[in-house]
């Protein structure tokens, strides 16, 4: 140390400016990195809700994933109602069962 009054020398304020420079710049990346993921999840949430996002043209005004949404309705209301054969039939298994055992004994 040479100087008391001079404790940044110039190497050392370089190297402090380098360090500020790239700390606002990964700040600002970040920042936006943030804001764009954000954006792609809110955009996944509104796909997967059927919903239009924000800048999103539909030409015909149709609801371009109505028809997939009917058909997964239907593919629902399908398979609720195979359970519930399957429950059906398992039921009529059991009864049975206890029909041969009771004769049994």
């Amino acid at each position: 140390m040479s100087d008391p009054a001079n404790i940044i020398d110039s190497a050392t304020a370089s190297t402090i400016l380098k360090w500020a420079i790239g700390i606002l710049i990964t700040g600002f990346i970040a920042q936006f990195g943030k804001k764009f993921a954000n954006y792609l999840m809110d955009k996944t949430r509104s796909l997967r809700k059927g919903r239009k996002q924000e800048g999103d043209d539909n030409v015909h005004g149709e609801s371009a994933r109505g028809d997939t949404q009917i058909h997964a309705r239907d593919q629902f209301v399908a398979a609720s109602q195979a359970a519930a054969e399957k429950a059906r039939l398992k039921l009529e298994k059991k009864k049975s069962k206890n029909r041969i055992k009771g004769r049994k004994k």
